[in-house]
């Protein structure tokens, strides 16, 4: 099986549909504070089309089978990009976790391993949004069908770095509370584990 890359065309599409979502956010705040001689509802109409478009071209998106893999690496592999557009990409991934389940192998390995990666990323947002992806993900796999990232989890609780250490735990928490059914599956495949490690 050979890794996922992404196709620049299919990355630049997406890159720009989410820099154009959060240009009419900003620009609809920006127009909202200076002083406008146009009918508000004439205004807010104008920029809710624009918006509806990029809400339906990310909707689109879903169609695609990489679509999932394209938003793990703007989230995981971008720095070049801003925190916020990266971690827009994270909230997307998240929202849109259940197309794991239909996406090819290579594309769901691919997003396993770019979403641990980002996990480790130096920006805070970054990895909270990471984190958030995280128990999307174990919610729709289980535990059993991504056991790497428990193993990863656990490992980085140990981690010198007190600002990595900061998002790991309540990610566990999130876990456990959003799906205790599989927290109990996650405390039977690493009890042994974190027993044999003391």
């Amino acid at each position: 099986m050979a890794p996922w890359n992404p196709q620049p065309a299919g990355l630049q599409e997406i890159l720009q549909t989410i820099h154009e979502s959060t240009t009419t956010s900003a620009t609809v705040q920006r127009n909202i504070t200076e002083v406008r001689w146009v009918p508000i509802h004439i205004f807010l109409f104008q920029n809710c089309i624009h918006l509806s478009s990029c809400y339906q071209k990310l909707n689109q998106f879903t169609r695609a089978p990489e679509y999932v893999a394209y938003l793990a690496y703007i989230l995981s592999s971008m720095p070049q990009e801003e925190d916020r557009i990266r971690t827009i990409a994270g909230y997307l991934l998240k929202n849109n976790a259940r197309l794991i389940l239909s996406a090819p192998p290579e594309v769901a390995e691919f997003v396993k391993q770019a979403v641990l990666s980002a996990f480790n990323d130096s920006s805070i947002m970054i990895r909270n949004a990471a984190s958030q992806d995280i128990v999307a993900f174990l919610g729709v796999l289980e535990p059993r069908n991504w056991p790497e990232c428990l193993q990863h989890l656990v490992l980085a609780l140990d981690a010198p770095d007190f600002d990595r250490q900061e998002v790991r735990f309540p990610t566990f928490a999130l876990q456990f509370f959003s799906f205790p059914r599989n927290a109990m599956l996650c405390i039977l495949v690493f009890l042994p584990f974190a027993l044999f490690c003391d």
